[in-house]
């Protein structure tokens, strides 16, 4: 057929058509992740919460427990020079004690503080990139296509049931711990779980429609042929790797997050600080704090120190301040 003749312009445009669909790759599978992945990734989410709350004692509750504590230790003092409280053992053993805890806090303040506060930051960081992939996968559905599958072996559409660990009140949990944490968290255990185990309960579900696990040509999230160099697309702050192929159980991977330059990473570098030894601070502050508040009924713990801590010898043997004598010095410092 020559050119300009009938049919000519027809043939070419056939022709066209066909190497351009040689040259496009089919859709992908549209593959939905099993719930166990996002499940594991909202435990871990629980614990890097936490590196918040800590920071937060650190930075805030500690301190201000310390000054209302030496505000304390103050009229104690005065109680004592204008003679309303005996300056016998009990009392002194009690200024002691008190004098150790307000020590110790101070310390794991000036010690603690800074790393608290980064790591707090970085997980803080972390848990919300966490959270948000779960929140997107979750929500991307519809009556018959969604992104994440109840289990490997049950491929219908994921409900809350099987994602507890990322519900409150029937619906994604977005908010952040509220309780107070005194003691240095640890996620290793959570961060090696969603990674590690019996990956097949991660698997993927061929043909569910998620388009965010698509890999086509020109239109899919991630590029499938030579078109784009961005062919990995990193999420749930690293750990979760869609990629140019179709995703498997092996999506869950933190080899990411060092490739992702994740907050994860800055956490883990932080790992091998000493931030333990705030444990008991807070606590023991703010039983100091109820003297002077406490009804005169209050029943008081007795409270135990070593020799060695009240000056008193290098011995370990312990002297106790009584309840009796709490009691009195709570009195006295009501008025």
């Amino acid at each position: 057929m020559q050119h300009g003749q009938p049919g000519y312009s027809a043939t070419l445009t056939a022709a066209t058509l066909i190497l351009q669909l040689l040259a496009k790759p089919e859709a992908g599978a549209n593959e939905a992740l099993a719930a166990k992945g996002f499940d594991d990734a909202c435990k871990l989410v629980a614990k890097l919460r936490a590196y918040g709350r800590y920071a937060q004692t650190m930075a805030k509750e500690l301190p201000s427990t310390i000054f209302a504590t030496q505000k304390l230790l103050r009229e104690l003092e005065t109680a004592v020079e204008n003679g309303a409280l005996p300056t016998d053992n009990g009392t002194l053993n009690f200024y002691m004690h008190a004098q150790n805890t307000l020590t110790a806090a101070k310390q794991a303040l000036q010690t603690q503080r800074q790393p608290a506060v980064h790591n707090g930051r970085a997980a803080v960081g972390a848990a919300g990139a966490t959270v948000e992939t779960v929140q997107l996968f979750f929500t991307a559905k519809d009556r018959t296509k969604y992104c994440i599958a109840q289990s490997q072996d049950d491929g219908g559409a994921a409900t809350l049931t099987q994602l507890p660990s990322c519900k409150k009140q029937n619906r994604p949990n977005m908010q952040h711990c509220s309780a107070t944490v005194t003691s240095q968290p640890e996620h290793a255990a959570e961060l090696a779980a969603v990674v590690t185990g019996a990956q097949a309960s991660r698997a993927a579900i061929a043909s569910k429609g998620c388009r965010i696990t698509e890999t086509r040509g020109n239109d899919g999230i991630v590029e499938t042929g030579g078109i784009s160099t961005f062919n990995k697309l990193l999420m749930a702050a690293g750990l979760l790797k869609i990629t140019n192929a179709a995703p498997t159980e092996s999506a869950w991977d933190n080899t990411g997050i060092t490739a992702a330059k994740s907050a994860l990473e800055e956490l883990d570098d932080m790992k091998s600080q000493n931030t333990k030894g705030l444990e008991t601070s807070p606590e023991e502050l703010r039983k100091l704090q109820l003297f002077g508040t406490a009804d005169d009924d209050y029943d008081f713990t007795p409270m135990e120190e070593t020799k060695e801590n009240l000056s008193l010898g290098t011995d370990a043997s312990t002297v106790t301040v009584t309840r009796q004598t709490q009691q009195a010095i709570n009195k006295v410092l009501e008025n």
